[in-house]
């Protein structure tokens, strides 16, 4: 099976919004700041704030399944780019951490070691009462995004290198 397009933006849940996807079959996931996944959608629209998903920053991912040819993927790029979000009181802000690169290079390295030995993505993404906490450190190395398990069991492919 192809892989789904997927689009995704990150937005600050400081300033409420709606998205609404359009018809065809899409998923949108929500990702929280702290990379649990609170929520998947399957069309409508939707609002969204801090205290409705726990962190300040969340991301969504637009999964539109099974683009099959060259002209279908067309019509899923129009599909995606036909998503509305609005954030009536302005955009927020996202400032960027200074995040230490080689540290992050060398965790994530060392947790694709282990995420090669796993045979799926079972409890690696969800909320936080949903996961195990090892799985979802390993996931969030080798699977980041993934969907909640009774969304859809996937299976885990190796990630590409770097």
């Amino acid at each position: 099976m192809p892989d789904p397009a997927t689009a995704q933006s990150l937005y600050d849940a400081l300033k409420s919004f709606v998205s609404a996807p359009p018809k065809r079959f899409m998923s949108m996931i929500v990702i929280d700041e702290d990379q649990y996944t609170p929520a998947v959608y399957y069309g409508g629209a939707h609002s969204f704030s801090r205290q409705q998903i726990g962190t300040r920053y969340l991301m969504l991912a637009l999964r539109t399944f099974d683009p099959n040819d060259a002209e279908d993927i067309k019509k899923v790029h129009a599909l995606q780019d036909a998503v509305s979000v609005g954030q009536p009181a302005g955009p927020g802000s996202f400032p960027i951490p200074n995040w230490d690169p080689a540290s992050h290079k060398k965790v994530k390295d060392a947790l694709l070691v282990l995420y090669a030995t796993v045979p799926d993505q079972n409890r690696m993404f969800g909320t936080k009462e949903q996961v195990h906490p090892i799985r979802r450190l390993v996931g969030s190395a080798g699977g980041w995004g993934g969907n909640p398990d009774k969304r859809g069991e996937v299976s885990k492919r190796e990630p590409e290198p770097q």
